[in-house]
């Protein structure tokens, strides 16, 4: 009951300082809604991931010569470390030669593509991607309009291309784009599917994209700097994964001429691989983000200090009065700490219902499309309270000695 009493009076001079006390609680609502939103945010964002990669498959692999995936992804290409390029004629010898997988796709893409239908044109942002007909067997991908590529399509160098959901809204708004034309880098096309939409951000969003045969990709849209494939390969389970990966590892070494001892000059990514790469890059952002959050409480207390040690000024004559009626050093000590550990309790319900709210509100408007879902931060309420308490606990300690080592004669004196 005597720790009601004191949290009671803790709230009551919050209230009778209200400018002062509105500014604490605010530096504290702030940095723990900080914590709180970025919790939320990578949350969602290592949730994301965990589903997509779920979507693509744990059996499925690339090889690309560079060490990050590049036919994968469809964005700009990184240094490719002098290794040998992977063309398009090694590729095919090597989905010929390969026996344990269920599937092999040849495929590499391009940004900065603009398309047109017409005078209808959208952002010079699109991917242009190369593929076979294996490519919807090894990815995640599905056609909700038409058709895929097929192997005739590849085999006889068709003029033909499946658009993502970005492009058919921009150039098909009121029309079915199948069979209808469009131009691509200067050349004509006709559609022959439409790619189900899977949502992303913007210019990497997976439905910005279009997709041609990869031998017409090869022959007329790859360059001296930008001329190797990546391959996608598909076990039959898990079970089969090892030996895919070991059967595909012994054939290109051979196909690209290694001798025994030599490092392999290409890159085996996968699933696995990729999800830890993703999730290092997002916890470390986590880290750097949640540390930045504690600073700024860390200021904060020194704030919490401030109005202690004012308010314990302002109590002098009460803290006079409690002593000359027989109040024990520790009972005051208690009382000030409590008061200091209430405020930033105070402070943390604040932010966290704050953030809680807004962030909540903001993912569920706008990161559905991206397959961001917002999750309850439980972990990082927990987190922010407990560092709060810790807050008010180290800065409100002084405040308190203070008020409880005051002579109750000078106490009394005091005007």
């Amino acid at each position: 009951m005597l720790i009601l009493e004191y949290v009671k009076q803790a709230f009551g001079a919050v209230w009778a300082q209200k400018l002062r006390s509105s500014l604490t609680l605010l530096s504290l609502a702030i940095g723990v809604g900080a914590i709180i939103s970025i919790t939320m945010v990578t949350d969602a964002f290592q949730e994301s991931l965990g589903t997509e990669m779920a979507q693509l498959g744990q059996n499925t692999f690339l090889i690309s010569r560079s060490k990050q995936s590049q036919g994968h992804r469809m964005g700009a290409r990184r240094a490719d470390y002098g290794r040998r390029d992977i063309t398009y004629k090694l590729a095919r010898s090597f989905k010929e030669q390969i026996y344990g997988a269920s599937g092999i796709s040849i495929s590499d893409s391009r940004n900065g593509f603009r398309v047109s239908r017409g005078s209808v044109k959208t952002d010079p942002n699109v991917s242009l991607f190369g593929a076979d007909a294996d490519y919807i067997l090894c990815s995640n991908r599905e056609v909700e309009l038409g058709r895929f590529l097929s192997n005739e399509d590849v085999m006889f160098n068709r003029p033909v291309v499946v658009v993502g959901a970005d492009v058919v809204e921009r150039l098909f708004p009121y029309t079915s784009p199948i069979n209808q034309s469009i131009r691509i880098g200067g050349r004509e096309f006709t559609v022959v599917g439409v790619l189900k939409s899977q949502g992303g951000l913007q210019d990497r969003s997976p439905d910005n994209v279009v997709m041609i045969p990869i031998s017409l990709y090869v022959s007329r849209f790859s360059s001296d700097d930008h001329s190797s494939v990546s391959l996608m390969v598909r076990a039959a389970g898990l079970e089969t994964m090892p030996y895919v990966i070991d059967e595909s590892i012994g054939r290109m070494r051979v196909l690209r001429n290694l001798k025994p001892g030599e490092d392999n000059d290409f890159e085996i990514i996968t699933n696995e691989a990729l999800t830890q790469q993703f999730s290092t890059m997002v916890t470390a952002a986590k880290y750097f983000g949640t540390f930045s959050a504690f600073l700024a409480l860390a200021v904060a207390g020194i704030g919490i200090m401030n109005i202690m040690l004012v308010s314990v000024r302002e109590r002098t004559r009460e803290i006079g009065v409690r002593k000359a009626l027989g109040a024990r050093r520790s009972s005051i000590l208690w009382q000030f700490l409590i008061e200091a550990v209430a405020l930033c309790q105070l402070g943390a319900a604040i932010g966290i219902g704050l953030a809680t709210l807004l962030v909540g509100a903001l993912l569920a408007a706008f990161g559905s499309g991206i397959g961001l879902e917002p999750t309850l931060p439980v972990a990082g309420s927990i987190m922010a309270i407990v560092f709060c308490t810790l807050i008010g606990v180290v800065f409100g300690f002084y405040p308190a000695l203070r008020a409880a080592s005051m002579d109750p004669i000078n106490a009394l004196r005091y005007e």
